[in-house]
C-alpha cells in the first residue's frame, strides 16, 4: 500500500473513531442490532492509533511504497506488545503487594465479649453523626457471649465522631431504641446465598428467607420490649475482639482490597478472606469498551488479575456467618411465630403493660404488605384496641386505597382519642373518608362530635368531606365550616386542610350543591381568593364548581390565558367530570 491509501485509511478511521469517541452509545446500538457494526465500531479509535502511527514510522523508514508500509505495521505491532510491559510489570507488583493469606479456621471462631468492628470504607462513605447498629452490629450484639460492640469508621468525613459503643441495656426495656433492620443478616445466610440446585423450587427459599427474617424481628422486638434496650455512648472499652472489614475503593490503576479480618485484639488473625483485583495495562495496547447506552465509554484496555473466578463478589457478613460464631444469632424458624403470639396474649390481657401492647407494632412492622387474612384481622384487632398508640404509619401500610367498614367505629375512636395527635388525627380521618359512599348518612354521636368540634375536625380535617353523605344537612354544614374557617383569620397553612375537604365535600354533592354555588363564586371572585392560594387549588376548585352546575365555558379562568391553553383545561374538566370518582384523592399531591 503507498503513502495516499495509508493518509486515506489514516483520514477515514480517524473521523469514525472521533465520531464514536463523542458518541460511544453507537457502538452499543451496533451491537444490539447487527453485533458486527458494533464491533467495527469498537475496534475503530484502535486500528486508527495503529494507522497514524504506522504512517508517522513509514516517512523515516527508507523504503517506498508496499515495503515500508508493511515494515512500519510491523514495528508498530511490535511497540503495541513491547511498550506496555513495564507498567503491566508494575501493576503486577502492586498486585501482589495486595495480596495476603488466606485464612480459615477448622472450627468457627467464638465471639465473645467486646468486639470492635473498624470499618474501613471510602470516606463517601462515611455517615454524619457517626455509624448506627445495622444488622452486623445487632447480629454481634445477639450473639451469646458477646457484651458489646463498637463500630469505628476508621476512613470516615472528618465531621463523623468516627465511633460509637453499642449494648444492651436493661435498664432501657420497653423504649423505642433499637438497632436498624437487624433483619437484614438473614440475605447473607450462605444457605440462601448459595446456587439453586437442580429441581429446588424457588418459593422454597423465599419463604424460607421470609421466615427467617419474620423471626429476626420477632426476636429483636420482644427483646427490646422485655428484657433490654439498646444504649450508645461515644466512649468505648478494650476490645476483646476486632473485626476489620476493607471496603473496595474502586481506584482504577491501583488494587482493590474487599478484606475481612477476626483476630484477638492485638493478636495475629484467626480469620482472614479477600477478594483482590489490580488492572493491569493489556499487551498489545488497545482501547476498551464498557458500558451500556446511558454510560457507554472507552477506556484504555486492560487484563484483570483477580484472587476470584470472573465476576467475583465479597460479602465479609457471609464471611462471618460461616467462620464465626454469629451464626447463632439467627433465631429458628419457628421464634417467626412468637411475636404474633405475644402480640394477642397482650390483646387479650386487660392489664398489659404498654411494653406489651407496643409488641404491636413491631409485629406490624413485620409483615408484608398484603398480609395473610389472618394476619389482617389481627391488625383490626390492634387498631380497636384503644391502649395501643402511636400506629398511624403501620396502619397506613395496609390501607393505601380503601378500608374495611367494620374499622369505622375504632377510627373515630382514634381521633377521639386523648393520646392522639393532630398528625394520627389527619391520618386517621383520611381513612375514614375512603369508606364507600354513605357509610355516614346517619352519622354516629361520636362522629358527630368530631365534625361539630373545632379543634378536632381540624385535627380530623379530610373526614369532614363525608358530610356529603347527609345530602342537603352535610351541605349546610359543609358551607358553615367554610365560613367559620374563612372568618378565623388564620394561617392559609392552618385552614388550608379544613378547605380542601370542604371543596372535595361539596364535588361529592355535586349538583345537590347547586345552592352554594353562588356564594363559592363570589368567594373565588375576591382579590385575595380566601379558597385557594395555589394555581392547583385554584383548577381543583374549578372542577368542583362545574360538579356544583356551572358550565365549563363559563368558569372563571384567568384573564389572559391563551386560547389554546384555554381550551386544553377546559377538555381536561370534561374530562374529569366524565370521570369522577369521589375517591380520586385530588388535592393531596402539593
Amino acid at each position: 500500500m503507498g503513502g495516499y491509501g495509508l493518509k486515506t485509511l489514516v483520514l477515514i478511521t480517524g473521523i469514525i473513531s472521533a465520531v464514536v469517541w463523542m458518541a460511544p452509545s453507537l457502538v452499543t446500538i451496533g451491537l444490539f442490532l447487527l453485533v458486527v457494526p458494533g464491533l467495527i465500531l469498537m475496534i475503530m479509535p484502535t486500528v486508527f492509533v495503529y494507522l497514524l502511527a504506522t504512517l508517522l514510522i513509514r516517512a523515516v523508514l527508507p523504503l517506498q511504497s508496499w515495503p515500508a508500509t508493511a515494515a512500519a505495521l510491523a514495528i508498530v505491532v511490535a511497540l503495541g506488545f513491547i511498550l506496555p510491559q513495564p507498567l503491566r510489570l508494575i501493576h503486577k507488583a502492586q498486585y501482589d503487594s495486595a495480596m495476603q493469606p488466606e485464612i480459615v479456621p477448622g472450627d468457627p471462631v467464638r465471639l465473645a465479649g467486646e468486639v470492635l468492628v473498624i470499618n474501613k470504607k471510602p470516606s463517601h462513605d462515611g455517615a454524619l453523626g457517626g455509624p448506627a447498629c445495622d444488622a452486623l452490629c445487632a447480629a454481634l450484639l445477639a450473639t451469646p457471649g458477646v457484651t458489646g460492640v463498637t463500630i469505628r469508621n476508621e476512613a470516615a468525613d472528618a465531621d463523623d465522631p468516627r465511633q460509637k459503643h453499642f449494648r444492651l441495656d436493661p435498664g432501657k426495656a420497653g423504649g423505642s431504641a433499637g438497632p436498624n433492620k437487624p433483619e437484614d443478616i438473614v440475605g447473607h445466610l450462605p444457605e440462601l446465598r448459595e446456587p439453586h440446585k437442580k429441581g429446588e423450587p424457588l418459593p422454597a427459599r423465599s419463604d424460607r428467607q421470609q421466615a427467617l427474617r419474620q423471626a429476626v424481628i420477632s426476636d429483636w422486638t420482644i427483646r427490646l420490649a422485655t428484657s433490654a434496650g439498646l444504649s450508645e455512648t461515644q466512649t468505648a472499652p478494650a476490645a476483646d475482639f476486632t473485626i476489620t472489614i476493607t471496603a473496595n475503593n474502586r481506584a482504577h490503576w491501583n488494587p482493590n482490597v474487599d478484606r475481612l479480618e477476626v483476630a484477638r485484639t492485638g493478636q495475629p488473625p484467626l480469620l482472614r478472606r479477600s477478594l483482590v483485583r489490580q488492572r493491569a495495562l493489556a499487551a498489545p495496547f488497545h482501547f476498551g469498551f464498557e458500558g451500556m447506552i446511558e454510560n457507554a465509554h472507552f477506556v484504555i484496555g486492560y487484563s484483570m488479575l483477580t484472587s476470584a473466578p470472573i465476576y467475583p463478589d465479597f460479602d465479609p457478613l457471609l464471611e462471618l456467618l460461616r467462620h464465626t460464631s454469629l451464626a447463632q444469632a439467627i433465631p429458628d424458624v419457628a421464634q417467626s411465630g412468637a411475636l404474633r403470639s405475644a402480640v394477642i396474649a397482650a390483646l387479650d390481657k386487660p392489664s398489659a403493660s404498654q411494653a406489651q401492647l407496643n409488641l404491636a407494632k413491631g409485629w406490624m412492622d413485620s409483615l408484608e404488605y398484603k398480609p395473610a387474612p389472618e394476619d389482617l384481622a389481627l391488625v383490626h384487632r390492634v387498631i380497636a384496641d384503644q391502649r395501643i398508640t402511636g400506629i398511624r404509619a403501620q396502619v397506613n401500610r395496609f390501607y393505601q386505597k380503601a378500608i374495611p367498614p367494620e374499622l369505622r367505629a375504632p377510627l373515630v375512636a382514634r381521633i377521639l382519642n386523648p393520646a392522639s395527635d393532630p398528625q394520627e388525627r389527619s391520618a386517621y380521618g383520611k381513612l375514614l373518608s375512603k369508606l364507600p359512599e354513605g357509610t355516614f348518612a346517619q352519622p354516629t354521636g361520636d362522629e358527630a362530635r368530631i365534625l361539630a368540634d373545632p379543634v378536632l375536625r381540624r385535627q380530623a380535617a379530610p373526614f369532614i368531606e363525608r358530610l356529603a353523605d347527609q345530602s342537603q344537612p352535610g351541605l349546610a354544614m359543609l358551607m358553615q365550616i367554610l365560613e367559620n374557617e374563612i372568618a378565623s383569620g388564620t394561617q392559609w397553612a392552618i385552614q388550608r386542610p379544613v378547605i380542601r375537604a370542604v371543596r372535595r365535600g361539596l364535588a361529592r354533592l355535586g349538583p345537590g350543591a347547586a345552592s352554594a354555588l353562588p356564594r363559592i363564586e363570589e368567594l373565588f371572585a375576591r382579590p385575595r381568593n380566601p379558597l385557594a392560594n395555589l394555581s392547583q387549588e385554584a383548577d381543583e376548585w374549578r372542577f368542583t364548581m362545574a360538579r356544583m352546575g356551572k358550565p365549563v365555558d363559563a368558569l372563571p379562568f384567568t384573564s389572559g390565558q391563551k386560547p389554546e391553553s384555554l381550551e386544553r383545561d377546559k377538555a381536561q374538566i370534561r374530562k374529569r367530570l366524565a370521570d369522577f370518582d369521589p375517591a380520586w384523592e385530588s388535592g393531596y399531591s402539593y
